[in-house]
């Protein structure tokens, strides 16, 4: 993933997402994925011609994994990334059963918010300075979904 080797990217993502990202990182990434047992919970987000992110959801009560952000610079405002947040949600609750999603987001990543927003995730908190990005403590925003609720 080109796109994923962008420090206004890597910026909006944990730190355990590493920059520089390099072609062995994104193999590493696809052999993960292959080895998978079903359920699948790991996506690429795609265009046609290129991956420009990726999803991870694990199994109950999932944990909205927002690696949604890669490549979200070359690609912002065209509704990609709320597109397959829409569709993941789909997938969770109906394909793999769970009743509960929940997602969070860095205080300051309003775009963030926006998608999980407009995914239908509903603000549920602020915890402050709970986590660290680049060695420095930020907020984190909460958001839930739950199917019944839809």
């Amino acid at each position: 993933m080109r796109c994923a080797d962008n420090p206004n990217v890597s910026i909006k993502l944990r730190d355990h997402f590493p920059f520089l990202y390099t072609t062995a990182d994104g193999q590493a990434w696809i052999d993960r994925c292959s080895a998978m047992k079903p359920p699948q919970t790991q996506f690429a987000v795609a265009t046609a011609t290129e991956a420009i992110g990726e999803s991870d959801w694990s199994n109950r009560r999932s944990r909205g994994g927002r690696s949604l952000a890669i490549g979200w610079m070359s690609h912002s405002g065209r509704g990609i990334m709320t597109l397959a947040a829409k569709a993941m949600v789909e997938y969770v609750f109906y394909r793999l059963g769970v009743d509960r999603i929940e997602s969070s987001t860095f205080g300051w990543n309003a775009a963030s918010r926006r998608v999980l927003e407009s995914a239908g995730f509903a603000y549920e908190g602020r915890l402050v300075d709970a986590v660290v990005k680049d060695g420095r403590a930020t907020d984190q925003l909460l958001f839930g979904l739950d199917r019944d609720a839809r």
